[in-house]
């Protein structure tokens, strides 16, 4: 138990951008989550003590201005009093984080890289000599999940797919001990396949003690078809990007929504809003809270963007995004697998979501033509460049559509048809699209030989220093 306290501190202290402390089910308005001041209760309330000018004070009768002025200066004892709590806290947190940094660069093992992971061993990667509590993950997926784990401390085991294009439940019960902290999902996998037999896994986690937390990134394909709740989670993070109309975050404010059931909601990070039936407060009394965070507010306005466009749609109109999500991402692959050179891998005949990871292998093998040649090609095209797959890419020469549920016919129509004709020149021409793009605002090549060499570049300050006096810095 110990182990599994330490963990959800941890998990909700890297993952939280905007916190929902209720249960899956039954959560709080996410409005509630971006006030910026506690809400007063409704009535115009009595003129304060110090807001008052001297003259307002004398006219007051004797009694009246007693005891206003004694109110007044219980509010400022109790300020004094607030505000030396918290800033005995932020110092306990201050210098606590300062020890576990320092025990955390002592225990860095400096032949693995700084995300945790290593090269060598992919199929179980993560820091230290194997004594720490594991989490498992699965694979495709944002390596943000396991690389969370692993910066914490934790060992990370990763489930790859079986032939179905789902993480291996085999792997998973033999993975699984009285160690395990916790498993880290995403359903559908990137992949857009759904994984039927989740509850399979949320159960075999449960057995063995631990906790199950529930990527949802690519939810638009399951609003009101499935439930997280349902499927047992105990944590649950949600994108406001692509499934709730905000931006994505290296395209604007993004934020995310982390859900937890009942029984940790104490551990969320504080303060959170409260509702005591007449206004809202921020409450500050959870004494197994992470703490505050440096922007413990979220971004509001995505918030409220999300939580309006829930409300304006309604359930039936959350359902009718998956069911035209599906619909479009069903359509959009069948025109593209007719193009030369491009396969969908893993459960042949398999029904896919709101997206499906892609191949450009087969054109690659046959053209020298990557897929990050296509994927600047289609920039001339006038399209934006595609996503292609997280790192590291388990599927060769990726490609991952994704046109949800706002795309016409029309548009997807004329997306296939750049690619019909990339796929043609390819094959007649891979000079040409190799040297591409040619339309871009932008022209510069990035140099990815400094992203694929573990021994050319640093992704943190700590990994940099290491590499200073080298004679090639990326």
């Amino acid at each position: 138990m110990n182990s599994q306290r330490k963990l959800i501190k941890r998990v909700c202290a890297v993952g939280m951008t905007g916190v929902l402390a209720a249960g899956l089910a039954t959560a709080k308005p996410i409005a509630a989550l971006t006030l910026d001041h506690v809400i007063a209760a409704e009535g115009e309330e009595e003129k304060r003590w110090e807001d008052m000018t001297e003259e307002e004070r004398m006219a007051l009768p004797e009694e009246e201005r007693e005891r206003l002025k004694a109110e007044a200066e219980e509010r400022q004892r109790l300020a004094e009093e607030e505000a030396a709590r918290i800033a005995a806290e932020e110092e306990a947190a201050r210098i606590a984080a300062e020890e576990e940094a320092k025990r955390a660069e002592e225990a860095v093992d400096p032949s693995i890289p700084e995300d945790g992971t290593n090269p060598e061993d992919p199929a179980n990667p993560g820091p230290g000599d194997g004594t720490e509590t594991p989490g498992d993950s699965t694979n495709p997926e944002d390596p943000a999940n396991p690389g969370t784990a692993a910066t914490l401390g934790y060992k990370v085991i990763t489930l790859y797919p079986d032939e179905n294009g789902l993480p291996d439940i085999e792997a998973l019960k033999a993975a699984v001990s009285e160690h395990t902290a916790a498993l880290m999902i995403t359903n559908p996998e990137d992949t857009g396949i759904y994984n039927d037999r989740i509850r399979q896994f949320v159960d075999i986690v449960h057995e063995a003690g631990g906790l199950c937390v529930y990527d949802q990134a690519n939810l638009n394909g399951v609003f009101g078809l499935t439930r997280a709740r349902d499927a047992g989670f105990d944590m649950c993070h949600y994108n406001l990007h692509k499934s709730f109309s905000s931006p994505h975050g290296c395209q604007g404010p993004g934020a995310g929504a982390q859900c937890v059931s009942k029984e940790l909601a104490g551990y969320v990070a504080a303060p959170v809003v409260e509702f005591d039936g007449t206004r809202y407060y921020l409450d500050h009394q959870m004494p197994d809270s992470i703490g505050k965070l440096r922007s413990f507010y979220g971004v509001p306005s995505v918030m409220i963007r999300a939580y309006a466009y829930i409300r304006s749609l309604g359930a039936d109109g959350m359902r009718q995004i998956a069911e035209l999500s599906i619909l479009n991402n069903n359509y959009l692959i069948s025109r593209l697998l007719k193009i030369r050179g491009l396969t969908m891998p893993f459960a042949e005949g398999r029904f896919r979501m709101e997206q499906a990871r892609l191949s450009w292998q087969e054109l690659t093998e046959e053209t020298g033509v990557t897929t990050d040649d296509i994927c600047r090609r289609i920039v001339d095209y006038g399209f934006q460049d595609y996503f292609t797959s997280h790192h590291p890419r388990v599927l060769p020469e990726p490609f991952t559509p994704e046109p949800v549920e706002t795309y016409s016919k029309d548009d997807m129509d004329e997306y296939v048809a750049a690619f019909e004709a990339i796929s043609q020149e390819a094959y007649t021409d891979p000079e040409l699209v190799k040297g591409a793009p040619y339309k871009a605002a932008l022209g510069a090549r990035i140099e990815e030989e400094c992203l694929t060499d573990w021994s050319r570049f640093a992704t943190t300050w700590r990994a940099y220093k290491r590499m200073e006096g080298e004679e090639i810095l990326c």
